[in-house]
């Protein structure tokens, strides 16, 4: 392993932490019973996972000075400041005889799937093993947080710390990092008559190890007319017959709906292809095969003779589209508009809609009422009253 982020942008593994030696460090000893974890550093090194997360598959240290069959602990932790909680541990033992290269790589039995925010620290069993360096070439910005007083680690278990300056944790791991963006679409209703409207519904989805941007992009069908375009975790916008919609944070298994709703005045076909890809210089996706999702509709012409139809009212998303949008969306698809409220919201923005009832994907009698949450704005904050 090496001291360095071993990445670019649109690398798939980088390093976290290092076993290299600063110039002219002395190695320090774990002590009995102690928890080290890197507080600082100069920027040379990086021990915390980036916001992206990722995956941890195996884990090193330098074994310099070390002797056979002493055990240490690699900690993932959370927290920072003077307070850090275990998220996983994995314990193992200096092999025999220490490696001719002077660092000893353990894989773990089992991948840690880690996120943003979590470090790299150790627990040590007392002589025999190094758990830091310190002096030398090392800069006062690296800064170790350790607790003298630590007890053995257990996931939830939290150490508090004090903090010294001129050390590093002698402590490595490969992160795996990866973008999987992937996309699946349908239409509802398939089939509807000219001056209907219908809903184009996408679902994205990130199959990596990582949380990455994803942008989506869809070319609607020339013909149609689009009444809104609505994206969870992210905003869309509409320039002509395109709808481009960013996802900042796709976390890794997660997934994301778009909905575009469209209104079509003639008869036809109308094949809808969609597509995926990651945000530029971003994470590149590993997989682009399942980039791509297509949905038809079909669009009848109306009857000549007068024929009793069979509608339906189809409730759609709208969380997040602006009221003037489901106003007009709502009636277009054979609904009638219900009681519209507001309630406070820090996350949706101020007459924007925040969810309905019934909810998006109910199909109802033609006619039945859809009620509307819009949001208020932040909520307000009390002053404390002085006593």
């Amino acid at each position: 392993m090496t001291a360095a982020l071993a990445c670019s942008a649109l690398a798939s593994t980088l390093t976290l932490g290092t076993t290299t030696f600063p110039a002219g460090a002395t190695p320090g000893g774990c002590i009995t019973s102690y928890a080290f974890t890197q507080g600082a550093t100069d920027g040379t090194y990086q021990y915390k996972v980036p916001p992206s997360g990722g995956r941890i598959t195996s884990w090193s240290t330098n074994t310099t000075g070390g002797v056979t069959e002493t055990s240490l602990t690699l900690l993932l932790l959370r927290g920072g400041g003077n307070e850090y909680k275990v998220v996983n541990f994995d314990r193992e033992t200096l092999p025999n005889p220490l490696p001719a290269g002077g660092v000893a790589t353990f894989q773990l039995p089992t991948p840690w799937t880690v996120t943003g925010g979590e470090q790299l620290g150790l627990y040590g069993p007392g002589t025999g093993v190094n758990c830091f360096y310190t002096g030398g070439s090392t800069p006062a910005a690296d800064v170790l947080s350790y607790d003298m007083t630590a007890a053995p680690p257990g996931i939830g278990v939290t150490y508090p710390t004090t903090s010294l300056g001129m050390f590093l944790v002698n402590v490595a791991a490969e992160l795996t990092q990866s973008l999987d963006a992937g996309i699946t679409g349908s239409v509802a209703p398939a089939t509807i008559t000219a001056g209907g409207a219908s809903e184009y519904a996408f679902t994205v989805s990130n199959s990596g190890v990582s949380a990455a941007p994803v942008i989506f992009t869809d070319g609607v069908p020339a013909g149609l007319t689009i009444l809104s375009a609505v994206a969870g975790g992210g905003a869309c916008t509409t320039a002509g017959q395109t709808v481009s919609c960013t996802m900042p944070n796709l976390e890794a298994g997660q997934s994301a709906p778009v909905s575009i709703i469209v209104a079509a005045p003639n008869a036809g076909s109308y094949s809808d292809t969609a597509t995926v890809s990651a945000l530029s210089g971003s994470l590149a996706d590993t997989n682009p095969a399942n980039n791509t999702a297509a949905a038809t509709l079909n669009v009848n012409a109306p009857a000549l003779a007068p024929v009793a139809p069979v509608v339906q009212c189809k409730v759609v998303q709208l969380a997040g589209a602006p009221l003037s949008v489901a106003k007009l969306v709502i009636p277009a698809l054979n609904c009638k508009l219900g009681k519209v409220t507001s309630k406070a919201s820090k996350s949706v923005r101020k007459g924007y809609v925040i969810s309905t009832t019934p909810r998006s994907g109910a199909t109802l009698a033609a006619g039945s009422a859809v009620s509307v949450v819009t949001s208020s704005g932040p909520p307000k904050k009390h002053k404390k009253k002085k006593h």
